[in-house]
């Protein structure tokens, strides 16, 4: 019986980010599944390293880096004589770029068209939409969000159904530890962009009320080199973390999560691997993540216009419950094995991507 064959298709390639961890587990999960996956990127600014992994995991990797989008255009139109006698039986893309549109009609050899929408639907996301994206959600023969929450908004505002399946995220085990009570260490672990909060964590870094946090940040952005933070000296920046190994360091070392977002959040990878190894965690309550809370003081809803004295006001309320509740937090596991552990969504993307009328 032959291999089917998946073309995964997006529009850029970030060397760290939510959409390039899920991309990595994706293509990992579906060659160990026995399948054929190529990859095809319109804009890379990955590292030689990550370009290495694509081509030692998938069957093809086409990665185009310029600087110029006609030259990307011109590389990418060259390839499409080579896509279509490929024999892919699926094509799986995300992001929201006005290109995934434009090859889709190009790519007329492959019937199962299944694109995976990665932010929140709410009204900000929306409004982000081109007529190009849109044309792209309209026509897919199936819409993915990462959360039911975001498949509801979507469903509504396309007329169409549109399924949930989350994204690809790593199991951690930590060790069970006390807090310290005149030491709580919350923590950031990802992208370092404004929409994350990152100058809110640091403006609290100074905020005497709360001298008994430690506030850590991971990661890396433009926005935010190292040199920031040495305006902030109670901020513990230590850089970025490359692999689950460090991650399980980083989140060994840490009490609790924080995600004071601006951002459309579909559903954070980065809270799904703090939920899977049972750390209490506090965020702004957009896309799914109140999906994700299940208990109102470890897991600790902020409100999307929540500013930042009220937060200061949250944070010490949400401290003091996880100074009153040190358990080991079995009931968030739990859930997460149950929901989001890696071999129930694999299955679930299995289904979907081998779509039963192709069979």
């Amino acid at each position: 019986m032959s291999k089917k064959k998946i073309l995964v298709f997006t529009t850029q390639l970030l060397e760290t980010g939510g959409i390039e961890s899920h991309l990595k587990e994706f293509c990992f999960q579906f060659n160990e599944s026995k399948f054929d996956v190529s990859i095809l990127v319109l804009n890379s600014n990955a590292s030689k390293q990550t370009k290495l992994f694509y081509k030692n995991i998938c069957e093809k990797s086409w990665i185009i880096s310029n600087k110029n989008i006609f030259i990307r255009y011109l590389k990418l139109l060259f390839l499409i004589p080579v896509l279509n006698l490929k024999g892919f039986s699926t094509i799986y893309s995300n992001g929201q770029g006005n290109s995934i549109y434009f090859l889709k009609q190009l790519l007329f050899t492959i019937k199962n068209w299944v694109h995976h929408h990665h932010t929140s639907g709410e009204i900000q996301d929306r409004k982000s939409w081109s007529n190009s994206y849109k044309k792209t959600l309209l026509n897919a023969n199936t819409i993915v969000a990462c959360a039911n929450y975001n498949a509801s908004l979507l469903s509504q505002e396309l007329k169409r159904t549109v399924i949930s399946i989350p994204c690809f995220s790593r199991a951690i085990i930590i060790e069970s530890k006390p807090i310290n009570p005149e030491k709580i260490k919350i923590a950031y672990i990802g992208r370092l962009i404004k929409e994350k909060g990152i100058e809110a964590i640091c403006k609290l870094s100074k905020i005497e009320e709360l001298n008994h946090m430690e506030f850590i940040i991971w990661g890396e952005g433009n926005s935010f080199p190292p040199s920031y933070f040495k305006s902030y000296p109670k901020i513990k920046y230590m850089g970025l973390f490359k692999n689950s190994s460090e991650l399980a360091n980083a989140l060994n070392n840490i009490d609790a999560f924080i995600l004071y977002s601006t951002h459309p959040e579909g559903l954070p990878i980065s809270l799904l691997e703090v939920m899977s190894a049972g750390l209490p965690w506090i965020a702004t309550k957009t896309g799914g993540i109140g999906e994700l809370s299940i208990d109102s003081e470890l897991n600790y809803l902020l409100a999307q216009d929540t500013n930042f004295d009220e937060l200061i006001n949250h944070l010490k309320i949400f401290s003091n419950h996880l100074i009153a509740k040190q358990t080991n937090y079995i009931k968030q596991i739990s859930a997460y094995n149950k929901t989001y552990s890696t071999e129930i969504v694999l299955q679930n993307w299995i289904n979907v991507l081998t779509d039963k009328s192709l069979k």
